[in-house]
């Protein structure tokens, strides 16, 4: 009897224990739902997102865009092949500076001079003595510059110039009359024709100069007689200037 009484104590102390146990997990893990056999489950609310400031419904973050790096500018230039030894400076004229940069032409006469700031300059062209050799050239840097001064060299033959008087019709040669040739920012050179109206001007450089001419003499009005014009100058061919009385 003894052993049965003990048994029964056993299994009902090991039942009280499994429904102690069942009743802590139900505690963890809430109350069991339970759904008729023909009901769908129902789902939690869905939670409304605001958009955020990458979506497509919003202007997205606008980055600034990387300042370019600054750099400066080129000023390039080509020499007359005979002038070819001579440096190169480039001299600031602004406000901004008194910069001075020198270079020298290669074997083509080209000169450059890289990372110039904007501003005013100057270019000047002189010998190893430091004797100008070419007109001083100004210049505004505010991109690229690109100074052709091929056309600008001297002329290395005299140029003949013949002074033709014309009037009513009839050409005659002038006779001592005065040229006076000059340029921007140069001085004014004189030449007096002979008594066939021809002279030779020598170191002519090309492009365009001022010319006049002065003359006097019995076939002019009292007081003298002048003329002016401009030449465009290109080679050593002679040149006639033909001059109404």
């Amino acid at each position: 009897m003894r052993l049965i009484a003990t048994l029964l104590i056993s299994v009902v102390l090991a039942g009280g224990i499994a429904l102690a146990g069942f009743a802590l997990l139900h505690a963890l893990n809430g109350p069991t739902r339970v759904y008729a056999a023909d009901a769908e489950p129902r789902l939690p609310a869905r939670v409304q997102i605001e958009p955020g400031p990458l979506d497509d419904a919003h202007p997205r973050v606008q980055f600034p865009e990387a300042t370019r790096a600054t750099r400066g500018f080129v000023v390039r230039g080509k020499l007359p092949a005979d002038r070819a030894s001579v440096r190169v400076l480039l001299l600031r004229t602004d406000d901004e500076g008194t910069d001075v940069r020198q270079a020298r032409p290669d074997e083509g006469a080209a000169f450059a001079f890289a990372d110039v700031a904007p501003g005013e300059y100057e270019l000047r062209f002189v010998s190893p003595s430091g004797a100008a050799v070419l007109p001083t050239k100004r210049i505004t840097v505010q991109r690229d510059v690109s100074v052709d001064l091929e056309q600008a060299g001297p002329i290395r033959s005299p140029v003949a110039v013949r002074l033709t008087l014309v009037r009513h019709g009839k050409a005659s040669p002038l006779a001592k009359g005065l040229l006076i040739l000059s340029r921007p920012a140069e001085p004014a050179r004189r030449f007096t024709s002979d008594e066939r109206g021809l002279l030779h001007v020598d170191g002519l450089r090309r492009g365009t100069v001022h010319w006049r001419v002065w003359a006097s003499g019995p076939e002019l009005d009292r007081g003298g007689r002048e003329w002016s014009g401009e030449l465009e100058i290109r080679d050593a061919k002679p040149i006639e200037l033909k001059l109404e009385g």
